[in-house]
């Protein structure tokens, strides 16, 4: 007779529990995140893998404290549902961390603006370049560049992480000057701080001007002069009914055409078809009505100062001719035209202006009492002015207008 004998032996498998842990959290886009598992149980050994939600992200082998790491640049921007899964082994059973929620956002950016010109003059052309950085990467997308609050323009992030704007529309000042970054999928927007971008007048354009305002005072007060010196005399040219054919001054000469002229005169051929005579076109100019008469002036004005007083120097010449006409003995009217040039200089202002124009008017004089007269004028000038001071240069044209009224005479009372 034979015995058997048989004996099954069976063994319980210890319980285990993981944790896991983030090396950053939350992190930024494109950082790398190692996560650790940590499964309790002397001895455990096996794997650990990592999952997010329920897609697997990677392994890891238990070492011998009872850890596995797993890292990763991949994770997308947003929250993560981070696990660690023990496989178990012939010891311990299998278990799951709870959940790690691992947050990745954008990365940090920092942007700076810079000014190629700084001061920079009216009307010329800054361009404003803006840097974006950051430790993720290099940003892309485009950066909106503002003066305080106003928009002056865009320009996108190249390779490098710059943007560029140029413009030449700054006004006279300063511009609060901001670079604003707006962002993309992987970095977050930032605002460069304030750049102060000052716009100056040029020091030529400065002097220039300075020379403008002198000189166009300087030639309207000389040309003031001449013109109502013309008239006056020709007001009492018209009441004395004539003078000297040539009348030379310290400054011009002045013509009457009312004395003794060649019988075939143009001049006064023209004087007598105006005054309905063409029976007196060959006569003697003594013989034309003295209600018509002509006359030419011609003045020349010198200036020249120290730099106290502007340090201006040159000169100008005014040219004017015109006809009177006495439809009775007390009361005359006439016309006039002229012309003007002009050449001013200045050595502290390193300029010159010049330039020349045209004059037309009228005038009146009415002897109204028996040694006593009164005279009115009206003249309009036109004027193109052309300076120049160091490398500034301007063409601009200009107006002027002259009134001017006077009583002369004397009047006794008893």
């Amino acid at each position: 007779m034979m015995w058997s004998l048989s004996s099954t032996a069976a063994f319980a498998l210890l319980g285990s529990s993981t944790a896991v842990t983030s090396s950053a959290n939350p992190s930024a886009f494109g950082e790398s995140v190692t996560f650790t598992a940590t499964v309790t149980g002397a001895g455990a050994t096996g794997t650990v893998t990592f999952k997010d939600g329920s897609t697997t992200l990677g392994t890891g082998t238990l070492n011998g404290s009872g850890q596995a790491t797993f890292s990763t640049s991949a994770l997308s921007l947003g929250s993560h549902s981070i696990t660690g899964v023990y496989g178990g082994d012939a010891l311990y059973n299998p278990s799951t961390s709870p959940v790690l929620t691992q947050t990745v956002n954008q990365n940090s950016s920092s942007t700076t603006v810079a000014s190629s010109v700084n001061p920079s003059a009216i009307n010329q052309s800054v361009t404003f370049t803006a840097t974006v950085t950051s430790s993720g990467g290099t940003p892309t997308g485009t950066v909106t560049f503002k003066d305080g609050a106003t928009t002056l323009g865009t320009g996108t992030l190249d390779g490098s992480g710059q943007a560029t704007f140029a413009t030449s529309a700054l006004a006279l000042g300063s511009h609060s000057i901001t670079a604003v970054y707006g962002g993309d999928s992987q970095f977050g927007s930032s605002t460069s701080a304030v750049l102060t971008q000052s716009v100056d007048v040029p020091a030529d354009s400065v002097k220039l001007r300075a020379l403008q305002l002198a000189v166009t005072k300087i030639g309207a007060q000389s040309s003031g002069q001449a013109i109502s010196g013309a008239i006056d005399s020709a007001i009492a040219e018209g009441f004395s009914d004539g003078g000297q054919l040539i009348t030379p001054s310290s400054n011009g000469l002045r013509l009457n055409f009312t004395d003794q002229k060649p019988a075939n005169d143009p001049l006064a051929n023209a004087f007598a078809a105006i005054a309905g005579s063409a029976a007196k076109t060959k006569a003697n100019l003594s013989q034309f009505p003295k209600e018509w008469l002509a006359w030419a002036d011609v003045r020349q004005t010198g200036w020249n100062t120290g730099s106290s007083t502007g340090d201006i120097g040159g000169g100008q010449v005014n040219a004017l001719a015109g006809i009177t006409h006495k439809p009775t003995s007390d009361l005359l009217i006439g016309v006039l035209g002229g012309y003007e040039t002009f050449n001013y200089t200045s050595q502290s202002l390193s300029g010159r202006l010049k330039g020349d124009g045209w004059t037309a008017g009228a005038y009146l004089g009415w002897r109204f009492l028996p040694g006593l007269r009164l005279s009115a004028a009206t003249a309009r000038s036109s004027i193109s002015y052309d300076g120049t001071a160091g490398t500034a240069a301007a063409s601009f044209p200009g107006n002027r207008w002259l009134a001017t009224m006077g009583l002369t005479g004397t009047y006794k009372t008893s």
